[in-house]
């Protein structure tokens, strides 16, 4: 793919032989996080035998990220920026893949903190055969942890105690490995989907086109990195935002890729907005900056999203055949060089 006036490069050039592993971040607007990330990924442990690239994509808009990948310094990694206009963490995603070398790619977010032998624990199984996805862990930082989280809380904010731990059935974008190959039957990450787009979903529909294409998932939760994410995501004004694009992603999904219908459509939206009304009588109203929300009232709000949104999404011509590993639309970009 070539590259156009709006990339820039920094750090050590990737060398003419193809890296080993690629390490993808994303990131937008979020620079003091993601000097803390690049400060824990600068102290994970890599073999000298193991040839590793960084490769940080900033999208949407400008901000420090060139210079903090131009002062990022590891011993065994090599650290590459590309600046990409298109709003959106699904492009940024597809852009990254398009730019990286490696015969393995390593996925995680600006937000996080690593394991000392992450690469190693995460790699590996693929280095050695073991099947074409990894699949790791992730847990809240301590210091945000709450008595009022449940497990469905956790799953919003990318931890992963809800998968199994034998056999699970997807991953969060925050941590996981496939081989370059795979990209080659699922070409990328829907556009429509993630940040900037609907809002969520761009990881879980990709890991149920892996599986669907025949694809295994190797069980590496365990190797857990921690989410350091802003505070103000457990506020309840960001909560509210949460829920809707959970349901507004899920919607597209269930239209789109598993070509879904709700039935009593109308019912079903008046049923949990009832509900929903019921229920606050009973509760206190919260203000947008004050923290939490209760279990019954997000998963309310995302249901009523969710059918909202398939009205809409109802309207437009199915983008896949059903569980499609490709995008019917015409002009749709091949993400691989």
């Amino acid at each position: 793919m070539p590259l156009n006036q709006s990339v820039a490069e920094t750090g050590s050039r990737v060398s003419s032989r193809q890296s080993q592993i690629s390490i993808i971040i994303c990131t937008r607007g979020r620079c003091a996080e993601l000097r803390e990330t690049l400060a824990s990924l600068s102290e994970v442990h890599l073999p000298s035998h193991l040839i590793a690239e960084l490769i940080i994509i900033e999208n949407g808009s400008k901000g420090q990220a060139e210079t903090l990948t131009a002062s990022f310094k590891h011993a065994n990694i090599m650290a590459r920026y590309f600046f990409d206009p298109k709003p959106g963490k699904s492009n940024a995603l597809n852009r990254a893949i398009a730019e990286s070398t490696g015969r393995i790619l390593l996925f995680t977010d600006d937000d996080v903190r690593f394991p000392n032998t992450w690469v190693v624990d995460m790699c590996t199984p693929l280095i050695c055969g073991e099947g074409a996805v990894v699949v790791g862990g992730c847990a809240l930082a301590p210091h945000l942890q709450r008595r009022w989280m449940t497990h469905y809380h956790l799953g919003f904010l990318a931890c992963t105690d809800y998968l199994s731990e034998a056999d699970p059935s997807e991953f969060a974008g925050v941590n996981f490995a496939c081989l370059r190959d795979v990209f080659l039957k699922v070409p990328g990450f829907d556009r429509e989907l993630g940040g900037g787009g609907l809002g969520n979903c761009e990881d879980s529909l990709f890991a149920r086109q892996l599986k669907q294409a025949g694809f295994s998932f190797i069980p590496r939760t365990a190797v857990r990195v921690e989410h350091f994410l802003s505070a103000s995501r457990l506020s309840y004004g960001d909560w509210l935002r949460a829920a809707s694009c959970a349901g507004r992603s899920q919607a597209y999904v269930m239209h789109h890729w598993d070509h879904r219908e709700i039935r009593c459509i109308n019912v079903r939206r008046l049923y949990f907005q009832l509900k929903l009304w019921a229920r606050a009588l009973l509760h206190r109203r919260q203000s947008a900056d004050s923290e939490g929300i209760p279990a019954w009232e997000l998963s309310y709000r995302v249901d009523i999203a969710k059918i909202e949104h398939f009205l809409e999404e109802r309207n437009r011509p199915r983008h896949y055949v059903i569980h499609g590993l490709r995008k019917l639309e015409a002009g749709r970009q091949t993400i691989l060089k």
